[in-house]
């Protein structure tokens, strides 16, 4: 595949360029209907490789032999292609600095959670879990660095990120006086009883008008994690 890639994306280069090899045959017609494509007034040369594997090496191959040339990816009714196209040192550089902001906005909305974990991290806001180890354990690796092997080395890793970090589960368990009141300890049982205990001081949670599956409690609704987090 790469040689007659290669051979084919030569014979069209020199066709655009209006130049012919010494001793080349004559283009067949139906190869100067494909060799005579533009996009956006652009000349280009369509690929249509069956497969993930295909695409790629023709990227690998455009990228290593032909600096002038630009590949892109798109779809149409015949389904996926690589579009190359030919340009001149000015449009190429344009083309290059266009697709360099759009691969960082597109990072940008990709690490939107990253954003988030960040200023929860500069404002050392309390952290509130339930039986929330694994969370943890994955907001450190996802987000913060790689997990230490040792779990006090793991502590104060954490601690750099979250000063303050509540579990409620452990709270309960830990507790002789809540654990002679609320016997049960996951999440959803606990919420409802004290919830259903006026004596219980705090805060009611009333979900606004467009949250209002959240009005009744109920097993099918546990782990939603916007559930989980009223909770």
């Amino acid at each position: 595949f790469p040689g007659s890639a290669r051979e084919k994306i030569c014979k069209w280069m020199n066709f655009v360029s209006g130049e012919t090899e010494e001793g080349a045959k004559a283009l067949e017609p139906a190869e100067e209907e494909e060799f005579d494509l533009t996009f956006n007034d652009i000349p280009c040369l369509v690929f249509r490789p069956v497969n993930p594997f295909l695409r790629k090496l023709l990227y690998l191959l455009v990228e290593r032999d032909f600096p002038t040339l630009v590949a892109e990816g798109d779809g149409d009714g015949m389904g996926r292609h690589i579009r190359l196209m030919l340009m001149d040192e000015a449009d190429k550089r344009a083309w290059d600095e266009d697709q360099m902001l759009q691969r960082e906005k597109k990072l940008e909305s990709m690490i939107g959670a990253t954003d988030f974990i960040d200023c929860l991290a500069e404002h050392k806001l309390p952290i509130i879990l339930h039986n929330g180890m694994l969370d943890l354990l994955h907001l450190h690796e996802k987000f913060w660095g790689p997990l230490p092997e040792d779990v006090n080395d793991f502590r104060r890793s954490l601690a750099t990120l979250f000063p303050c970090v509540v579990d409620t589960k452990y709270v309960f368990s830990q507790s002789q006086k809540l654990k002679s009141v609320f016997y049960n300890t996951a999440l959803g049982p606990l919420y409802d009883a004290v919830k259903a205990d006026e004596s219980v001081p705090g805060i009611r949670i009333y979900p606004g008008s467009k949250c209002r599956g959240y009005v009744t409690s109920g097993a099918e609704k546990w782990h939603d994690a916007g559930y989980d987090a009223m909770m």
